[in-house]
């Protein structure tokens, strides 16, 4: 799980997986595009809060790493991007759908206490 590289330098696999999950949107993006291939119209109305230039950039990242697979067309004279999970999407979705469950059962730990 852990490598050593160099003296007092750690690299954990799980960590580079929470840094390309990490940030405000990106787990909710998964989570809604998992539902079925969505317009960004359809994300940005069902994502309330978030901005459109966040959405856009959060889908980029995603596309990257290769989560997401994004499609472009023509209908009519409109030019229509949709988007969908890929196969290592959805397999990363499981990954988030165990973390949810885990995290539902364990929320009085992981929620920070009030004072």
């Amino acid at each position: 799980m852990f490598v050593l590289m160099k003296p007092k330098q750690i690299h954990c696999e799980v960590e580079d997986l929470l840094i390309l999950l990490g940030g405000r949107w990106k787990v909710l993006i998964i989570w809604r595009i998992s539902e079925g291939i969505c317009r960004h119209g359809q994300l940005l109305r069902s994502l309330e809060g978030i901005s459109k230039k966040i959405l856009t950039q959060r889908l980029r990242e995603l596309e990257s790493a290769g989560i997401v697979h994004r499609s472009s067309f023509l209908e009519g004279k409109v030019k229509v991007v949709e988007y969908a999970l890929t196969d290592w999407g959805r397999e990363v979705m499981e990954l988030v759908n165990h973390l949810h469950e885990w995290a539902v059962t364990k929320h009085d730990r992981i929620r920070p206490k009030t004072r």
